[in-house]
């Protein structure tokens, strides 16, 4: 019985680290995307005979 006990407040640990971690991963992904997609085109801008 009270390894269940232990086991459940554990997962509910694990559940609630991984909750937070993934909304910061995906900020980060945003975050990224966006600025990536941005500098692209500014490079593009700036030196066209770069770009291929």
């Amino acid at each position: 019985m009270q390894f269940r006990r232990i086991n459940k407040s554990i997962n509910k640990i694990y559940k609630d680290l991984a909750k937070s971690w993934s909304k910061g991963v995906a900020i980060f992904f945003a975050v990224g995307a966006v600025s990536g997609t941005f500098l692209s085109f500014e490079l593009g801008l700036l030196w066209p005979t770069f770009m291929l």
